[in-house]
């Protein structure tokens, strides 16, 4: 009997299981995912989101893209827009176009970006060490950098006030460009 009950529990947990990896993956049903070691790729974002995972990939966006999340090591990335660009891991570099949301976290990535103009203050986080960030502020923005080493470089377009900054961490550059 008490066998029978250990079976029937087993199962009961299973399908659970089961179900849960069954709804995961219908959260990043909207997401175009690249994923590998060397891959290129061009993709016309219609303001879906696009996940780009492994090594060495050669990516372009184009269009308007929804959040584009770039993580593994040695990635080159161009984009036109983005409404969230996060890059985490090592040796990425990223570049193009403008973006309400800047995540930059782990270490050795460049990036450069045009925070734009939105409803609220466009965000720019930087966490890790020796990343390299260059952006262009077109609208109200706060910046965060916290950990070591960063080196963050800001430029105003026309008429833009300049961003909110907290600096944490150690020896962190942020400046802005003459």
């Amino acid at each position: 009997m008490a066998l029978v009950k250990e079976v029937e529990m087993l199962k009961i947990a299973l399908l659970a299981s089961s179900l849960t990896l069954l709804a995961a993956p219908s959260s990043f049903a909207d997401e175009q995912t690249i994923e590998g070691v060397g891959l290129g790729r061009e993709i016309t974002c219609t303001s879906g989101d696009v996940g780009i995972y492994g090594a060495e990939n050669n990516v372009k966006l184009k269009g308007e893209c929804g959040h584009v999340t770039i993580h593994g090591v040695s990635h080159t990335v161009t984009f036109e827009n983005a409404r969230k660009l996060s890059v985490s891991g090592t040796d990425n570099t990223v570049s193009g176009g403008a973006t309400q949301n800047l995540i930059v976290e782990v270490s050795n990535n460049q990036v450069t970006a045009t925070l734009k103009k939105g409803t609220d203050p466009s965000i720019l986080e930087v966490s890790g060490a020796e990343n390299i960030v260059n952006v262009k502020v077109d609208g109200p923005s706060q910046f965060d950098v916290s950990g070591a080493n960063h080196q963050v470089t800001w430029s105003l377009a026309g008429g833009s006030a300049e961003p909110t900054i907290s600096i944490s961490g150690a020896d962190n550059d942020v400046t802005k460009a003459e």
